[in-house]
């Protein structure tokens, strides 16, 4: 009786390259195939912090370190316009705690859904911010 994940991933990903830059699309991909999976991963096996019924503090700095680690290549190296220096240090610690943020914030929706909903439009104003759209 429950829609299935993997629904609401298709949905949302198909909105985000629809609606935003290729560049943002990517990184919003990225953050929810690879820095969810972190997270859910390392919440499991060693998540004993509990935050909300859903999310443990391991699990959420997992997801943190993962979409910090992913800005960073993607910002210094993959971007049309790589940024370095601190530029490139704040930009992928701010990235990584959007990501972070929109992957424990609505208990109630899928985070596969959220995760790009909300990482997409605030890493275009991040991006447009750091001069790399």
């Amino acid at each position: 009786t429950k829609i299935n994940s993997a629904i609401f991933y298709t949905v949302s990903i198909l909105l985000t390259y629809i609606l935003c830059p290729i560049e943002v699309a990517i990184l919003t991909l990225l953050f929810v195939s690879v820095g969810d999976t972190a997270a859910g991963v390392i919440g499991v096996y060693y998540g004993k912090h509990k935050i909300s019924k859903h999310v443990s503090l391991e699990g959420w700095l997992g997801c943190f370190a993962v979409c910090t680690l992913m800005s960073a290549v993607y910002a210094g190296w993959l971007f049309e316009n790589p940024i370095h220096g601190f530029s490139w240090f704040f930009f992928s610690v701010i990235a990584g705690a959007v990501a972070a943020v929109s992957e424990g914030c609505f208990k109630r929706l899928d985070d596969n859904f959220v995760i790009p909903m909300i990482s997409a439009p605030c890493l275009w104003v991040l991006m447009w911010m750091f001069s790399i759209l």
